[in-house]
């Protein structure tokens, strides 16, 4: 009798993962976000600024993420960086009503 934990029998085969090893990439926004978030709700913006400048360094074209630093910038008084970050989140996506009042806020 040969068995899977019996000397002499074959070893277990090696499954394949179901997803790529990567796929934690495809949730690196939503983790990112949701840490921005947290620390928004804790009164934190150089946090906010500093977890989406880093998710902004992999990928900086997403108009919702730009938008979330520029409201961070604001918070920080730093008030040119929220009038770039918003003219680019228009660049990258549509210049949504929140977004042109944002713009003309400043």
């Amino acid at each position: 009798m040969t068995g899977r934990f019996l000397p002499g029998a074959s070893p277990a085969p090696l499954l394949k993962p179901k997803a790529p090893f990567n796929c934690h990439k495809r949730s690196s926004k939503r983790v990112n976000i949701m840490r921005a978030q947290s620390f928004a709700v804790a009164g934190r913006p150089d946090k906010v600024v500093e977890t989406v400048e880093a998710y902004m360094r992999m990928k900086g074209t997403d108009p919702d993420v730009l938008i979330r630093l520029g409201e961070a910038y604001r918070k920080l008084g730093r008030l040119d960086d929220v009038r770039r970050r918003y003219i680019r989140a228009s660049q990258f996506g549509p210049l949504t009503e929140g977004l042109r009042r944002r713009l003309q806020d400043r």
